[in-house]
């Protein structure tokens, strides 16, 4: 949903087709995940880590960001996404699979 005081009809001066876009990977070392952001035209709002639509933890900013096997308590065996979203909200995705037994 647009945020209030949206105007559909306006003209876009923030945005640019040539804009770079986010990237975030995710990958599990031993029984860490490690997600990298790198962040394109705009500064990172938000990295999210969820598994079946739910967020099992979040982060501000980009950089790397390193979860520990007691932050993944809650995480079972199977596909984790990664999400980063930015100040223009330009999304990025990633997925990994993940294995508590690592």
């Amino acid at each position: 949903t647009a945020p209030d005081g949206y105007d559909a009809t306006a003209d876009d001066d923030v945005h640019a087709c040539s804009d770079a876009q986010p990237t975030v990977g995710v990958t599990q070392t031993g029984s860490s995940l490690t997600v990298t952001v790198h962040q394109g035209k705009f500064a990172i709002q938000n990295v999210a880590l969820s598994q079946n639509g739910n967020t099992v933890a979040s982060h501000s900013g980009g950089g790397t960001w390193t979860l520990s096997a007691g932050e993944l308590a809650g995480l079972s065996d199977g596909t984790v996404t990664a999400t980063v979203t930015d100040e223009g909200y330009y999304t990025a995705t990633n997925t990994a699979t993940y294995s508590s037994s690592h």
